[in-house]
This record gives structure tokens, C-alpha cells and sequence, in this order.
């Protein structure tokens, strides 16, 4: 059971078949749960940081080491825990976090070194950042998009503002995010339609997901690895 989330959060978390991003959900959650379990393992309570964390989706997947999770975001967001300066920088005092997870933040930033900067800072020594970010995505401002990533790219950049990546996971291959493409876009026309163009949107989204997860399954690894929709990182500060 699913508690102190909104819908929203929870949709995330757990995405339904006809969502029109379940398999993205599904496996970014998929990934967080997995670097959780290999590299913070063992570890009770813990400070998690949640840097932009709209809703906090994947404060469940910290709960059976959890000491405390700060929410951190912008002023329009009552949910937060703490709301973020004018400069975007957290108000929480240095080497004060074992964990920050930014979760499809990244694009959004302006000043991205000043942002993982802000990351590092508040970590303790050898805490662990993990974040997630689009290789491949639709223009979608919030209120800013700013910019799309190579793995190597977001892997330069995190080890560039004084991280160590251990693990960068693909989500979504090129060929399934063609669908993913096409989906967005004749999901956006259906809800122009009124009743009926929303009725088949679900329908819609329920085969494009299947059709997805095949044209997954069929990509070779390094295709996927090299060309994900979303990367997520699990990284170390040094």
C-alpha cells in the first residue's frame, strides 16, 4: 500500500498497461529499485534529498532504510519539504544527505553544474547520487526543456562536477520510443475529440505498450544501451 503520495506519484510508480508511458515507468522503477538494492543495501537510516521532487514517486523505495526524505522544489509545490532559493541552490546545510535522487529534473536545469554541484554538496563523503534523464523525449517545458543527453554525455557531465558513475541503465529503445513518439502525439490529437477521442486513448496505449515492449525484446543490448529515452545513474561522490 502506497502511502503519503499523490495519484499522480503513484500512477509513476506503479504505471498501469494503458498508460500512455507505462514501460517507460515501469523501468525507470524498475532501475531505482535495482541500484537501491545494490548499492545502498544494508544501509538504515538514511537522509534522502529529493532534488526537484515534484510528487516524490519513489519515496516507497527508500521506506525500509529511511531515517528522513526532504522534499526539495520550487515554491509552487506545497508538497516540498523545503523550497529551493531564488538560484536554485538547497537550503540544507553542507554534507547533510547520505542520498539525493533527481528523477527527470535534469533537462529542466538551466545551470546544470551549478545544479549537480548543489548534489555533491550536500552529500556526505561516498554518498550516493541517483538520477534519471531523457535521452530521447518530446519538447515538454516545466516550466523549462532545456536539453537531451548521450550516456556518455550525462556520464561525462555527473563525473565532471566530482562523481563516480557506478552503474548508467538504459530505458526504452529506439525503436520502441518511435511508438512512444507516435503515441504522444496521436494522444495529444484524441483529446481534442471530446468523449470519444478520450475513450480511445486507453485502447490506444495498451497496444502501442505491447507493441513497444516487442520492438524492445528485439533491439540488440548495444543499440539500447547507446540510444535509451531515459538513463538512470547511480553515482558516487569522490
Amino acid at each position: 500500500m502506497l502511502t503519503d503520495v499523490s495519484d499522480d506519484a503513484a500512477r509513476r510508480l506503479r504505471a498501469r498497461p494503458w498508460d500512455h508511458d507505462f514501460l517507460v515507468m515501469r523501468q525507470i522503477t524498475s532501475a531505482y529499485r535495482g541500484v537501491i538494492a545494490r548499492h545502498l543495501s544494508g544501509r538504515g537510516d538514511l537522509t534522502v534529498v529529493d532534488y526537484g521532487c515534484g510528487p516524490m514517486p519513489y519515496k516507497p523505495l527508500f521506506e525500509p532504510n529511511l531515517r528522513s526524505y526532504i522534499g526539495a522544489d520550487l515554491p509552487d509545490n506545497p508538497a516540498a519539504t523545503v523550497h529551493l532559493r531564488s538560484d536554485g541552490a538547497l537550503p540544507l546545510p553542507d554534507e547533510s544527505a547520505d542520498v539525493v535522487i533527481s528523477s527527470q529534473v535534469l533537462e529542466h536545469v538551466l545551470d546544470v553544474r551549478h545544479y549537480l554541484s548543489e548534489c555533491r554538496r550536500v552529500l556526505r563523503p561516498d554518498g550516493r547520487l541517483l538520477l534519471s534523464t531523457h535521452g530521447m523525449w518530446v519538447y515538454h517545458p516545466h516550466p523549462t526543456d532545456v536539453r537531451r543527453w548521450t550516456r556518455w554525455g550525462l556520464q561525462f557531465e555527473i563525473e565532471n562536477c566530482g562523481f563516480k558513475s557506478l552503474e548508467v541503465l538504459a530505458c526504452v529503445g529506439p525503436l520502441a520510443y518511435t511508438t512512444q513518439l507516435r503515441l504522444l502525439l496521436a494522444k495529444g490529437l484524441l483529446l481534442k475529440l471530446g468523449p470519444l477521442g478520450r475513450a480511445l486513448v486507453a485502447p490506444l496505449a495498451l497496444f502501442s505498450q505491447g507493441l513497444m515492449w516487442l520492438e524492445d525484446r528485439i533491439t540488440p543490448a548495444a543499440v539500447l544501451t547507446e540510444n535509451a529515452a531515459v538513463y538512470v545513474v547511480a553515482a558516487r561522490k569522490v
